[in-house]
């Protein structure tokens, strides 16, 4: 007897768990190293094509609201997108919502390096992907979202 109705359960979901969470962990920080490498090749770096994608892909937004939607430290976001713009890859606009919080967008070179990058990631999802069932990895995609999702609800 292990303490009670569907303890036992808890105890095999709480395990299972704990497995797919350390796996997630393990997979993210080589999956970053392959994508550094990827991307280190047109001398950018993942956080860099992260932060390009947000910014092609849903348009201009400050650095907080960037941050934000990470979660990660604004300051780090603040300090790659000064990069960014540096690099003439983005560009600070006034903001007509708030006058001290500009707005950042992708250049038209920023644009194309994000889409160089892009390419890139695709072929290293299809080679990661090879043989891999595509109902597995949707379904795979759809729990990893859900639990994205319920860690947000928990940080609030």
């Amino acid at each position: 007897m292990t303490g009670g109705p569907g303890r036992g359960d808890d105890d095999e979901r709480a395990s299972a768990m704990s497995a797919l969470l350390l796996e997630l962990t393990y997979t993210f920080f080589r999956n970053r190293a392959e994508s550094d490498r990827i991307t280190g090749e047109l001398g950018q770096s993942s956080g860099r094509f992260g932060l390009l994608r947000s910014l092609v892909l849903d348009g201009p937004s400050t650095v907080a609201q960037i941050a934000r939607s990470r979660p990660v430290a604004r300051q780090g976001v603040q300090r790659m997108a000064d990069e960014l713009v540096t690099e003439e890859l983005a560009e600070y606009l006034e903001n007509p919502q708030h006058r001290r919080s500009k707005l950042l967008r992708a250049t038209p070179r920023g644009e194309k390096i994000f889409r160089e990058m892009a390419k890139r990631q695709r072929t290293h999802a299809l080679v990661l992907g090879a043989g891999l069932p595509l109902r597995d990895v949707r379904k795979a995609a759809r729990v990893l979202r859900t639990l994205r999702e319920r860690l947000a609800e928990r940080q609030g």
